[in-house]
């Protein structure tokens, strides 16, 4: 995690989680200030369609597909929803958050890098399983927002102090999961990427700890 928004983030739900406060893991917006503008709140589905039910002004600018009760995924590229439901798998079925560098597109062409978070939640009044998200962008935001979806850069999927994924490449390799997570999209696909986090979410090894 790179920006100020989703570390403040980050940083307040590890300090519910380490108070064992983990059936009403709930965001106080006095707490986070600098994240609220960004922050989201996605509700686990049956159909794992994933629909928003919280939606902060970034996140609203940032695509025209964030809407109340519209798929999350909608909000997406196409290209890039293998791999977000493949992360919003992991979040939700092991627990543990998940960074996606992103880009948006711009309505001039250009292109802005975002720091995008998932955090697991409990389950919230309607019973439902929850995602807390937060979207922090690089950049100022147009003030007409952006009529794109946006794009997966890259997806890291993360426990606090430190966690090794350990895959094998189709070459019979060992590579870290944090590495083969990160890589660009022209180097390894979503299918691939969403096919190896597969096969190795059970096999977490932590290496120094952590409250998961």
């Amino acid at each position: 995690m790179k920006q100020a928004a989703t570390i403040e983030l980050f940083s307040y739900w590890d300090s519910l989680r380490a108070g064992c406060n983990k059936a009403h893991l709930d965001v106080s917006t006095a707490q986070v200030r600098t994240a609220l503008a960004g922050t989201f709140l996605v509700e686990v589905d049956e159909r794992r369609a994933y629909p928003l039910r919280v939606i902060g002004g970034s996140l609203a600018r940032l695509t025209a597909n964030a809407r109340l009760g519209a798929s999350f995924l909608e909000c997406w590229e196409v290209e890039s929803r293998e791999l977000l439901e493949a992360m919003l798998q992991v979040v939700h079925d092991e627990r543990l958050p998940v960074v996606l560098g992103a880009r948006a597109r711009t309505n001039d062409g250009g292109r802005l890098p975002v720091e995008c978070l998932l955090l697991p939640l409990a389950a919230g009044q309607s019973g439902k399983p929850r995602i807390l998200g937060g979207v922090a962008p690089s950049g100022p935001l147009s003030r007409r927002g952006s009529v794109f979806p946006l794009e997966i850069a890259s997806a890291r999927a993360i426990r606090n102090p430190v966690v090794a994924m350990e895959m094998t490449s189709a070459h019979g390799s060992s590579a870290p999961m944090s590495a083969a997570m990160s890589a660009p999209p022209q180097t390894r696909t979503a299918q691939a990427l969403a096919s190896a986090l597969r096969e190795t979410s059970a096999r977490l090894r932590v290496i120094d700890g952590g409250r998961l």
